[in-house]
């Protein structure tokens, strides 16, 4: 059908990190898509420091320009106040979203000009404990964010996505392997700092393996300044036991062939989109504590809870029916378990992570979602006083 130009939507999209790793990046995408074939919607525009993954936005006919990205978070913001008012105007777009907090101050700078419809996505880590900015509208993308900004630090209107995976692009390309003795695990992680606690928990997992239980090939996916560090506590486990072996693949940004890796292993281990990802092939899956050193398979007795977590691995609380990385190798029926956990991951997410759903929320939000007003301009300006004193 040909859209009428003249009643539907022009959106700019922003996001503040290079267009590579990042969950958000992922979901952005996929809520995006449906957007573009949609009637309400002339245009989509992305405005986003460039990466690996720009050809998927423009592959979906998503119109990038690139966002300089200096390493002086000042500059930046006002580089971004500058771009975003000069691509709104310039692509007469009605709707401003910035998709990531570090392009939320000069977004927020730029519409105190604009006074456009200004959308924010808290996509996921921790709530930011300090008070939002007046928006048109909050999107999270967890239980434990809209709980948190219902009663803190926000008083506007907030809606929670959490369907924001292209089923269709799991579905039509990849299918489970027949598990043999052996099993494949495959983990993609950026081994920084801030995953200190999960790396540390997926060791720990390892080391408690059986010896005799079987040949375990660990696949890892990522890099980062705790790459060496890895690899030697690698080297260390192999030694203790030689029945397990470790491959280091370094930093993939090619979905698909990230996707095969899912396909391929076993087990996926991790946290957040990627062991999600994995549950849309039907893969079981085994989550990884983030605030303590745990794991725990992802199954019908707990995923609810790690649903309301974002798949983050904050907050993991055992259970009777708990089953930890090392304990699910370690069994003698694994076989059967890591079959049913596989075919309960990929329904689970069938049924609740569609982002043709997600993306028909967004819309909606789009179309109901006023620009702001005289009063929010002045409470804004104070906001951003406040970002630019550190409080």
């Amino acid at each position: 059908m040909k859209k009428n130009k003249s009643q539907s939507l022009n959106i700019l999209l922003i996001i503040g990190w290079p267009l590579g790793q990042g969950g958000h990046i992922n979901s952005t995408l996929a809520l995006s898509k449906p957007l573009v074939s949609d009637d309400s919607i002339n245009k989509v525009h992305l405005l986003a420091p460039k990466g690996e993954k720009v050809k998927y936005f423009t592959d979906a006919q998503i119109k990038h320009v690139n966002l300089p990205n200096p390493s002086n978070l000042i500059l930046f913001r006002l580089i971004g106040f500058f771009y975003i008012i000069y691509y709104a105007i310039f692509y007469k777009t009605r709707i401003i979203h910035a998709m990531d907090y570090k392009c939320l101050v000069p977004t927020v700078m730029s519409n105190l000009v604009l006074r456009r419809v200004l959308v924010f996505t808290k996509a996921g880590g921790q709530p930011l404990k300090i008070k939002l900015p007046v928006l048109s509208h909050l999107v999270v993308f967890s239980k434990e964010l809209l709980d948190h900004y219902k009663s803190n630090f926000y008083e506007g209107k907030i809606t929670l996505i959490k369907e924001r995976l292209d089923l269709g692009e799991f579905k039509n390309n990849f299918s489970s392997k027949e598990l043999k003795r052996d099993i494949s695990i495959f983990i993609a992680m950026r081994l920084c700092p801030a995953k200190s606690m999960l790396l540390k928990s997926f060791f720990e997992e390892i080391r408690r393996i059986d010896k005799d239980s079987c040949k375990v090939n660990v696949i890892i996916a990522g890099d980062g300044e705790l790459k060496e560090k890895c690899e030697k506590e690698s080297e260390e486990i192999s030694k203790d036991n030689s029945a397990i072996n470790f491959k280091y693949l370094g930093q993939i940004n090619n979905k698909r062939e990230i996707y095969q890796y899912y396909a391929n292993s076993d087990i996926t281990v991790g946290h957040g989109r990627g062991i999600m990802e994995a549950m849309a092939i039907g893969k079981p899956v085994v989550l990884l504590g983030f605030d303590k050193v745990t794991s725990v398979l992802v199954n019908a007795s707990n995923v609810n809870q790690i649903a309301d977590y974002n798949f983050s691995g904050r907050n993991i609380i055992s259970n009777d029916n708990s089953i930890s990385l090392a304990q699910l190798i370690n069994r003698v029926d694994r076989k059967e378990l890591m079959n049913d956990s596989g075919q309960f991951a990929l329904n689970y997410i069938t049924d609740n992570y569609s982002s043709t759903i997600g993306a028909l929320k967004l819309k909606r939000i789009y179309l109901e979602s006023n620009r702001q007003n005289i009063r929010d301009i002045k409470l804004n300006l104070k906001w951003i006083f406040q970002r630019f004193l550190g409080k």
